[in-house]
This record gives C-alpha cells, sequence and structure tokens, in this order.
C-alpha cells in the first residue's frame, strides 16, 4: 500500500519545499507503480490534474476513475524522476521535473514514456495542499 502525504503535518519552511515536493511526487509515483488508484486520489483530491490531453479532473472520485480505468490491465512499472525544480511562486510552490515510465513486463526494463510533471501546492490552515498536477508527454 502506498504511504500517505499529510497535508496536516504543518507549515513547511522555505528550506524544505524541495522535500515536501519530492516526497509527494515519489508518493504519487509509487502510486502509480502499486496500481495504486485510491492512494492517487488522496493525493491529488484537492488538485486540477492535468493528464495529458485528458480535460482537466478535478475531485477524489474523479481522479480514482481515471486510475482505475488506466490500471484495468496492469503491466509491472517503475516511475522515475529527475531534474526536479521548486521554487516559491507568490504564496505557492510551483515545481517541475521529468519523468520516465518503465515497463518491467519483458526479460529486459523497456522506457515507454518520457515526460514532465508541473503543478503547485498552495498553502491551507492545517498544511500544503497538492493545488494542481500536470501530466504532460514529450
Amino acid at each position: 500500500m502506498t504511504p500517505a502525504l499529510d497535508p496536516a503535518a504543518g507549515i513547511v519552511p522555505a528550506a524544505g519545499y524541495r522535500h515536501l515536493v519530492g516526497n509527494a511526487l515519489a508518493l504519487y509515483c509509487l502510486a502509480m507503480d502499486d496500481h495504486d488508484a485510491a492512494a492517487a486520489g488522496r493525493l491529488l483530491g484537492n488538485a486540477r490534474l492535468h493528464f495529458r490531453d485528458q480535460p482537466m479532473l478535478v475531485g477524489t472520485d474523479s481522479i480514482v476513475s481515471l486510475y482505475t480505468a488506466g490500471f484495468r490491465n496492469p503491466a509491472p512499472t517503475r516511475h522515475l524522476i529527475s531534474n526536479l525544480l521548486v521554487q516559491a511562486d507568490g504564496p505557492d510552490i510551483a515545481y517541475q521535473a521529468r519523468y520516465q515510465r518503465w515497463s518491467l513486463a519483458g526479460p529486459k526494463p523497456t522506457c515507454e514514456t518520457v515526460g514532465e510533471y508541473r503543478g503547485l501546492f498552495t498553502p491551507a490552515s492545517k498544511g500544503w495542499v497538492w493545488s494542481e498536477h500536470r501530466v504532460l508527454q514529450s
């Protein structure tokens, strides 16, 4: 089971922005590799999700539905993140990172997708909320 991100853990000091975003993206990648649509919904339930060319999704139920449909015939995968950039954007935290999705279904790992993640975390009364996540395919 994919661990949960706890946005109620408190406001993160500026030095912790990269840590917060890096952990959130790692949890997202674990959810993808575990084919855990419920975990993706918990992570992104407050976010506007822009997934490739699909219409924007908002709300846990629609996000869980998207990933459930994508995980119907799941092959084992590993998502890798690199080139993470994190910066303050007004009151928000903005990020961008490169990702690769590798299939582990064959005798050798095969890179299936290369793309970029972009998004925002917004401060809330109990911590940071993941408010936007974009999955862009190169």
